[in-house]
């Protein structure tokens, strides 16, 4: 057999000939699978059709048919005979090895993994995940980022590997499909860091665990209230699909004016997206009552069932009206603890 499906094997046969037609039911056995089929013609010609009665294994529901040509007579047959058989076979496409749809999850380091599953479950692509390689020799630690566009093939079995090369470093990432909406594996990140101080490079290296789902992990609904490290109150709302924070409210004190007036400055985000990593971060220059300066708040929430989340918050260069007075005032940062209320 030629064409879109190539395959070669034996067949068996049964031939029934009545009102002056011939009929035959083919079982063609190849390396994928079998696929049977019927031919019929009239006697007295050399052309018919045939078609798909049912197939097993790679070619299970399988459709088609087409046009026979030779092949056995009605009387006296002699063999072997020659037939040639032309047409269509349709083969079901085979089944997904993931769902598709996009995966999130974390690494053992809990920063946040994403692939999209494609091609009906076959392929991925849009893989990202961040490492953290600590150096050799020193304090300094290097984050990478891994991001592998693809499409990369999911192998029968579940399992892929593949290597990524970026600016100073290599990566490898491996991992399997669990089931058709998880999946986990392991990320390796090498990269080098130059000290230019002092003319040495270090070498940095880190290896990590990880799982994604389908469906990503999602946060404790609730309200989440606690206090800065500067003793300031901070609370925020996770929303009811445990996807997003709604909103956050907190303090920044900081220090103003040459230094010369402590203000504690309150500050409202909303809106957060709450990555599979179950963390969050906002940053932004324009928030209401500032007339400059940045802010952010970032956090990262318990797994599933949990109920705390902790991070940190800074102001940086706030500039503000109060009362009639002008704040000019430096740079802030706290970290933070919260528990669902």
């Amino acid at each position: 057999m030629t064409g879109a499906l190539s395959e070669a094997g034996s067949l068996a046969a049964t031939r029934r000939v009545q009102g002056g037609r011939i009929q035959l039911t083919q079982t063609l056995i190849g390396r994928a699978g079998s696929i049977r089929i019927r031919s019929t013609r009239a006697c007295a010609g050399d052309v018919g059709t045939w078609r798909v009665l049912s197939g097993s294994k790679a070619y299970a529901g399988s459709t088609g048919g087409g046009v026979t040509r030779g092949g056995g007579r009605c009387v006296s047959p002699s063999y072997p005979a020659d037939a040639v058989y032309t047409g269509a076979i349709r083969t079901p496409p085979p089944p997904p090895l993931a769902q598709p749809g996009r995966f999130g999850g974390a690494t053992s380091q809990r920063e946040e993994v994403v692939l999209d599953v494609r091609d009906g479950g076959r392929t991925f692509g849009g893989l990202r995940v961040r490492v953290s390689t600590p150096c050799v020799g020193t304090t300094i630690a290097s984050s990478v980022l891994i991001s592998v566009p693809g499409p990369t093939t999911i192998e029968a079995d579940g399992s892929f590997s593949l290597a990524a090369t970026m600016s100073g470093g290599t990566a490898t990432v491996t991992g399997r499909f669990t089931s058709l909406t998880s999946v986990e594996g392991t990320a390796r990140a090498a990269t080098r860091v130059t000290v230019t101080s002092t003319n040495t490079t270090y070498e940095c290296t880190a290896d990590v665990t990880w799982k994604a789902s389908l469906p990503p992990p999602v946060a404790t609904p609730g309200t989440y209230c606690g206090f800065t490290t500067q003793g300031s109150s901070i609370c925020l709302d996770v929303g009811p699909s445990g996807t997003s924070v709604a909103s956050v409210r907190f303090g920044v004190v900081v220090l103003c004016n040459q230094r010369t007036t402590e203000v504690e400055v309150r500050l409202e985000f909303n809106a957060i997206p709450i990555g599979g990593n179950l963390a969050f971060t906002r940053s932004s220059s324009a928030l209401e009552g500032l007339i400059s300066g940045t802010a952010v708040v970032s956090g990262l929430l318990d797994p599933s069932g949990g109920t705390g989340a902790h991070g940190s918050v800074r102001l940086q260069l706030p500039v503000f009206d109060s009362e009639g007075t002008r704040y000019t005032c430096g740079v802030a940062t706290a970290q933070w603890e919260a528990r669902r209320q």
